[in-house]
């Protein structure tokens, strides 16, 4: 089984954004994908590289398929903000890349103010006004 490392540099390269440089990176956790999640830093600014191997869980394959397909597909449609996709890749068999500009998470929500429902309402209605 290949180490954070290997599988940065694997996932890097299948997005054909290799690197023969040391890497710097931090793995991220709490998401509910079960891909494989790391903040990195490509000399361009941080970055989130989402990985997930052709030996994953099916419920890991479906989530990871499901997620690129709307970034690939449904995401350049709709007006809903989105991490901003850099480069995906998939082989068909499973293994999903996915490389993204770093974002901040919103706060939870109760911590919002006023302005933060209501422009999440607009995306909202925005995003069924689409569809």
């Amino acid at each position: 089984m290949p180490g954070h490392s290997q599988r940065i540099r694997q996932g890097l390269t299948l997005l054909r954004q290799a690197r023969d440089d040391d890497l710097e990176f931090e793995v991220l956790q709490g998401g509910v994908s079960g891909a494989y999640t790391y903040l990195v830093d490509l000399g361009t600014g941080p970055k989130v590289l989402k990985l997930t191997e052709a030996t994953s869980a099916p419920w890991v394959l479906q989530r990871a398929q499901r997620e690129l397909l709307f970034y690939r597909e449904l995401e350049p449609q709709i007006s809903l903000r989105v991490p901003q996709r850099l480069a995906s890749y998939t082989d068909g068999t499973g293994t999903n890349a996915l490389l993204f500009v770093a974002y901040r998470p919103p706060e939870p929500p109760d911590r919002w103010e006023k302005a933060h429902y209501r422009h999440v309402a607009q995306q909202l209605a925005s995003f069924h006004a689409h569809f």
